[in-house]
């Protein structure tokens, strides 16, 4: 397996994306952090963060080399239903991971791809302003480790792990930008039929009964009776928008 050079990338990102622009840095803070002080539409990856992070400001460890950290900086983005993107974003996402490895992933949503119940990915949505906003999308992949720290020796895997060969980071990469562009395309364009269907299918919630945290309104449970990329119904209850929702689980 050969890898990608920089240079390559680029062309590649270049003509198959909206990324025209392209950074690899040896070592950063947080490529979030770095997108924030550029312009344009730009992807930021680094073999190293020292500041990595997740999700309500939880740390992402990744391992130097072995892993991709990446943010994709998309400038101006003003779609009509932008609470879509939280669900179009992560699934499409997924798919391309499932295509790196050529095994099945499940979706913890809104920012978690899993095998098993393993970690294998967690991605980071941040947007800064309103009028002309800047979207940050961070995306952590596991790719080339093949053994954990004991913490997470059971909660976590990789591309190589399910893959069982190894998975070039750099096409992981491209693979990335390239799902990010299509979803978000697919929410301005509404071509979204596949991103919902496969929505639907890796949560694992239609038919089940969870139990749902919603903003203002407190918990309610019942059996998922509809679900798209924008809301959720349980029972013969009113939808309740994604948007809207603080945890959900399993009941």
């Amino acid at each position: 397996m050969s890898a990608r050079s920089d240079d390559e990338l680029r062309r590649c990102l270049a003509e198959s994306t909206r990324f025209r622009s392209f950074e690899h840095l040896d070592r950063c803070g947080s490529t979030q952090d770095e997108a924030l002080t550029r312009r344009g539409d730009v992807c930021i990856w680094s073999d190293e963060q020292v500041r990595g992070r997740g999700r309500k400001h939880r740390s992402w460890f990744g391992e130097r080399g072995k892993d991709v950290e990446v943010t994709f900086r998309v400038e101006g983005f003003l779609p009509q239903r932008p609470e879509l993107v939280a669900s179009a974003l992560p699934t499409a996402i997924l798919l391309a991971l499932e295509g790196a490895c050529a095994t099945r992933l499940t979706l913890k949503w809104p920012n978690d791809v899993l095998h098993n119940g393993r970690k294998l990915c967690g991605i980071l949505t941040d947007v800064h302003g309103s009028t002309g906003p800047v979207w940050l999308i961070g995306v952590g992949v596991n790719v080339a480790r093949t053994e954990f720290p004991p913490m997470l020796a059971d909660r976590a895997t990789s591309l190589q792990a399910l893959a069982g060969r190894p998975v070039s980071r750099e096409d992981v990469v491209l693979g990335l930008a390239v799902a990010v562009d299509r979803a978000l395309r697919a929410v301005v364009d509404g071509s979204l039929d596949g991103l919902c269907d496969a929505f639907r299918d890796r949560t694992g919630w239609l038919g089940r009964r969870v139990r749902v945290g919603v903003a203002g309104a407190g918990t309610r449970i019942g059996p998922v009776e509809a679900l798209d990329l924008a809301s959720v119904q349980l029972g013969d209850a009113p939808p309740i928008p994604l948007a809207r929702i603080e945890s959900l689980q399993l009941d």
